[in-house]
């Protein structure tokens, strides 16, 4: 099943990624994705190829390596994500976790991709 996870896992980071917006400098960008995604493949890894929260946090902090994010701050991202998703409180990282939950089942992806960008950009423009 962990083969069926990546290759999910991997159609919408491609889809992220390779869209003209995508820039990994932007930090709330980074944060938005990785929070989004992260719900998205906790969705998809723990109901539909059982995994556990271990495996997917694992895949997906490689993943988000790839991209060139350090560890130290990717594997913080994950925890809080984690944590967020857990909880009762009603925090943006809970909100951003569970958007990508949501979504976890759709074949097509461009509403959740292009959420990404604007909620980055609504949080960018908050601050």
């Amino acid at each position: 099943m962990i083969a069926a996870f990546k290759k999910k896992a991997m159609a919408l980071m491609q889809q992220i990624t390779t869209d003209r917006r995508w820039d990994i400098e932007d930090q709330t960008l980074f944060v938005v994705m990785g929070m989004t995604y992260y719900g998205y493949c906790l969705g998809y890894g723990k109901l539909v190829c059982m995994l556990d929260d271990q495996q997917v946090n694992e895949e997906v902090v490689e993943t988000l390596h790839r991209l060139g994010a350090g560890d130290k701050y990717v594997r913080g991202l994950i925890s809080a994500a984690n944590t967020s998703f857990y909880s009762q409180e009603q925090t943006l990282y809970n909100q951003l976790v569970n958007i990508g939950h949501n979504y976890f089942m759709m074949d097509q992806l461009k509403e959740l991709v292009d959420g990404i960008y604007l909620n980055a950009q609504t949080v960018a423009q908050q601050r």
